[in-house]
């Protein structure tokens, strides 16, 4: 199991640390401030970034939201979703 390798290891480099379910730094912080960067990278005009846990967010996505029960995020571990308009 992948997972728990990943996990043993992790608890063993960053000790208990690595089990908690809340990470040391905002990950929505982290994507609004480099918003420019992102656009930049991926050659996109615009990039709106929403939350799995706002549901008003989650109503934006749609029918893909589906994917968010399929691959629910979690700390570390983001789901996203790409739209075209």
């Amino acid at each position: 199991m992948p997972f728990l390798k990943f996990k043993k290891d992790a608890a063993i480099a960053l000790g208990g640390q690595a089990l908690n379910l809340q990470l040391p730094f905002g990950e929505m912080e982290v994507l609004q401030s480099n918003i420019d960067l992102i656009k930049r990278q991926l050659g996109l005009e615009e990039v709106e970034i929403f939350s799995a846990s706002v549901p008003d967010d989650v109503t934006k996505a749609g029918p893909r939201a589906s994917v968010l029960t399929q691959n629910p995020p979690s700390p570390g571990s983001p789901t996203a979703i790409f739209v075209n308009r």
